[in-house]
């Protein structure tokens, strides 16, 4: 389901974010470089909420 709704909104958020730009190469790039920030981004928050739900080692 989380496939579905990052297809739902990703797809018109990058279509958006590459109508900025006249030109299409160039708003290619400012695309791509949005995908980029907002895996990233993901990426980080997905790891402090592992980071968070792991147990602490016992010694």
């Amino acid at each position: 389901m989380s496939q579905r709704v990052a297809s739902t909104i990703g797809i018109p958020a990058l279509a958006a974010a590459m109508a900025i730009r006249a030109d299409l190469l160039c708003g290619i790039h400012i695309a791509l470089a949005a995908d980029v920030l907002v895996t990233v981004i993901a990426v980080l928050l997905l790891a402090a909420g592992l980071k968070q739900r792991r147990p602490a080692a016992t010694s």
